[in-house]
């Protein structure tokens, strides 16, 4: 099971810092995900991205930490 570093840090009371991403980049997703945000919430209703490529963004920031 892998370890949950943003549940740690909520549950010890630190602030957790994230954003949402509407723009369908890898490098955009890179950028944040090396930028140390705690999460990034991928909106596939408000923007242009859809399943498909919210799964490729995940894949990318997955890599990127």
């Amino acid at each position: 099971m892998m370890h949950n570093e943003l549940r740690d840090k909520i549950s010890s009371g630190k602030k957790a810092v994230g954003t949402f991403l509407e723009i369908g980049s890898t490098s955009m997703v890179e950028c944040l995900a090396l930028g140390g945000f705690d999460y990034i919430i991928i909106d596939t209703e408000h923007g242009p991205l859809r399943r498909r490529a919210s799964w490729s963004l995940c894949a990318q920031a997955g890599g990127a930490i």
